[in-house]
């Protein structure tokens, strides 16, 4: 069977860690951890490039405008989820605008 390939973005360490422990615990394969989405390397090679990416946005609407565009730009292809913990209907607006 084959792994689903996902990188992880969060600024909590602590979160990253727990939800990397149970991804990996259910057959996915973690490719990246990292705490800033610009540390995913576009260059990495094609065994490291996630399938999908996990990221939990900033809470400035800015600061995860900027970030769901650096994913999209740098790693085109790659499924991007986003999450927040934030009940803003802007928030959603956001997310829709990079589909």
């Amino acid at each position: 069977m084959n792994c689903v390939s996902v990188g992880l973005v969060s600024s909590d360490q602590f979160f990253r860690e727990g939800l990397k422990a149970l991804l990996e615990e259910n057959g996915y394969k973690v490719t990246a951890s990292v705490a800033d989405q610009r540390e995913l390397d576009p260059a990495m090679s094609p065994a490291d490039t996630p399938v999908l990416v996990l990221i939990d946005l900033a809470r400035e609407i800015d600061t995860a405008a900027d970030q769901l565009r650096y994913l999209n730009s740098n790693l085109p292809g790659v499924g991007i989820v986003s999450f927040s913990d934030e009940r803003d209907g802007d928030w959603l607006t956001i997310c829709e605008d990079y589909e």
